[in-house]
């Protein structure tokens, strides 16, 4: 396996494809997984004390959890049906993603990859076949890159951002694996100290904030 690798040339996310494929051949049918996966309470308490925004992903890119201000940024998916709750999902087929993202195409490329990598780990989830095929169906630039058969894995970058509320943003996100469920994955989401990105986030935070009761509105 080392010297395919290295004869190779593939990168992290290539080696983590290339042996979550071999691990599947020979061993017989893949049962089901039916746990729904859930994020523990006190991490989402963090997640609502942090001051940047913060999403975990679970299997097949599933939003499980997200903070006020990553939903003022992206989207609220706990307002969504619950088989909707997916970054793949969104930013494929929500049209609000596709004028979010100044970069969308490169995103949604990355997200897509993302996928691959995340289902030759998860082969023969029923969640996992159904995403791909409602997205086959849906969306040609899916079917495009999925025939490509590339694999990415997030572990940090840049979004550029056209937000409705606040405009032009570049963010930038690190991705950590959660102890105790390596499937899940924090992301956590920050600007250019004293840049306009970080202004604009901050101005956001602010419109998030409730008005206290009693207070001054005028």
């Amino acid at each position: 396996m080392d010297a395919l690798i290295r004869a190779l040339g593939l990168d992290s996310a290539g080696q983590a494809y290339l042996r979550a494929l071999v691990s599947t051949v020979g061993t017989g049918p893949v049962r089901s997984r039916t746990a729904v996966q859930r994020v523990r309470p006190a991490l989402r308490q963090t997640l609502d004390s942090l001051d940047n925004p913060a999403i975990v992903l679970g299997r097949r890119t599933d939003v499980l959890a997200s903070n006020t201000l990553a939903k003022a940024l992206f989207a609220d998916f706990d307002a969504m049906p619950p088989r909707h709750r997916n970054y793949a999902r969104w930013i494929l087929l929500d049209a609000q993603a596709h004028t979010l993202f100044l970069d969308w195409e490169q995103q949604a490329r990355n997200a897509v990859e993302s996928l691959r990598l995340d289902a030759a780990a998860t082969t023969g989830e029923p969640g996992v076949q159904q995403l791909i095929g409602e997205l086959s169906l849906a969306s040609p630039e899916f079917r495009l890159w999925w025939s490509e058969h590339r694999v990415h894995q997030r572990t940090h970058g840049t979004k550029r951002l056209q937000h409705p509320i606040v405009g032009p943003l570049d963010v930038h996100f690190e991705t950590l694996n959660l102890p105790g469920d390596n499937q899940q994955s924090l992301y956590l989401y920050s600007a250019e100290p004293g840049s306009p990105s970080e202004n604009a986030l901050k101005l956001l935070g602010s419109w998030t904030q409730p008005i206290p009761h009693g207070g001054n509105t005028s």
